[in-house]
């Protein structure tokens, strides 16, 4: 219902219930007598004509008398409660029925005054402080009205977090469980592969002592190639086995004493060992003493494996060369690798994402550049896990620089 409000900080307009005259123009002469506030009184002296003035106007404050004409007591009070909820309601009371003002207070008015005791500062004080504690009230009612919708919101909210948890929790359990079958699928696929192709490689290295011994060669380049393929199919099918134990948390680090140099050589060799088509030759350098240090040797050879070999990949007839040194520093100790070549470098966006699993160093296609994309990722895994790092640097078409630091302090690691 659209109510004309009549409200004003400076300006009250009160409606009066009353239906006793004397009290009335008693009430009526007060109110005029306002010093601080332009007051407009409008009077009914029955109930019926103040629904009907309520239904149409808003007042500051409503003055109500229970005794009515056409109502009586303490539904009086409830009938203009009902059409004007949210206006201050002042009740007026004899000596005789204080009681039931009281009780009409207790049922939601504002504050209640004696007719015969009424002056100008209890009026006015009883009008200023009524309109002030409803609109507390009001602030209270909407407050507690957004605190339900903020409650409801929030609670539809946490559902909302709990269904998408659980269901977080689903996909990851799935996802476990997908990731175990992959592990297991590669396990048992790389060990059914590993098998016949150890027997081919074996097979090939005695026809080929058998050949030469009976200088009948003539097959010895289809031999040379079905060996040659073979050891690259079986360092993949490796590598696969390998990111599968990371993947499956099973690989623990095992430090030993070894002899660095004796490391570099053995995996120089195996890198020769496992193609003998690429460029191997690779320039050691030793800065200051480099002897027995405490490592995970099998992890370091294979990371120098991966590594070299792929300086060796993409370097066709330029240098490479291998730097290992000491270095100390917040009272650690490292050993340093520094792998660098002038081969075909790397562009600016495979740099971004080279030590991701099963990307590409190059865009390129050549069969000289096959590869499933895992030995630098396994690299940068296996240097994780004994507490060092790698570092790139690299100029598009002419070469790149690997660097390694592994500290020898490996508690904890």
């Amino acid at each position: 219902m659209d109510r004309k409000s009549n409200i004003d900080s400076k300006n009250l307009e009160i409606l009066l219930v009353e239906d006793d005259l004397i009290y009335a123009e008693m009430i009526l002469e007060v109110l005029d007598k306002s010093r601080d506030e332009e007051i407009l009184t409008n009077h009914v002296s029955s109930l019926k004509s103040a629904q009907d003035f309520l239904n149409k106007n808003k007042v500051a404050a409503i003055l109500l008398d229970l005794t009515l004409p056409d109502s009586d007591g303490l539904n009086t009070f409830y009938r203009i409660d009902a059409i004007a909820n949210e206006m201050p309601l002042i009740v007026l009371t004899g000596m005789d029925d204080e009681q039931m003002a009281i009780e009409a207070v207790q049922a939601g008015a504002q504050d209640y005054l004696v007719k015969n005791q009424l002056n100008y500062n209890s009026l006015f004080r009883s009008i200023r402080y009524s309109i002030e504690r409803k609109q507390i009230q009001e602030d209270l009612r909407i407050a507690k009205i957004q605190t339900e919708k903020a409650n409801i919101a929030l609670l539809e909210k946490n559902e909302l977090l709990k269904k998408s948890i659980e269901e977080t929790k689903r996909m990851a359990a799935a996802a476990q469980i997908a990731s175990a079958a992959k592990s297991e699928f590669l396990d048992n696929i790389s060990d059914e592969l590993r098998t016949p192709l150890t027997a081919i490689i074996g097979f090939c290295e005695l026809l080929l002592e058998e050949s030469s011994a009976l200088n009948e060669d003539i097959f010895n380049p289809d031999l040379k190639h079905i060996h040659s393929e073979s050891k690259k199919l079986l360092e993949l099918i490796n590598r696969i086995i390998d990111f599968s134990k990371i993947e499956h948390g099973s690989i623990e680090i095992e430090l030993r004493e070894i002899d660095i140099k004796e490391l570099i050589q053995e995996a120089i060799l195996a890198i020769r060992h496992l193609d003998d088509t690429i460029n191997s030759n690779i320039e050691l350098k030793f800065q200051g003493t480099v002897g027995l240090v405490v490592l995970d040797a099998v992890k370091v050879k294979n990371l120098l494996i991966n590594l070299l070999s792929n300086a060796c990949k993409f370097t066709n007839d330029g240098k490479i060369s291998l730097t290992t040194f000491l270095s100390e520093n917040d009272e650690t100790k490292w050993i340093n690798f520094e792998i660098s070549d002038t081969g075909i470098g790397l562009s600016k966006e495979k740099l971004n994402d080279i030590f991701q699993s099963f990307k590409q160093c190059t865009d390129l296609s050549s069969h000289r550049y096959q590869g499933i994309g895992l030995g630098l990722s396994i690299s940068q895994i296996y240097c994780q896990m004994m507490g060092g790092k790698i570092q790139v640097t690299n100029e598009e078409g002419n070469g790149a620089i690997f660097t390694v630091k592994i500290p020898l302090d490996l508690d904890g690691y």
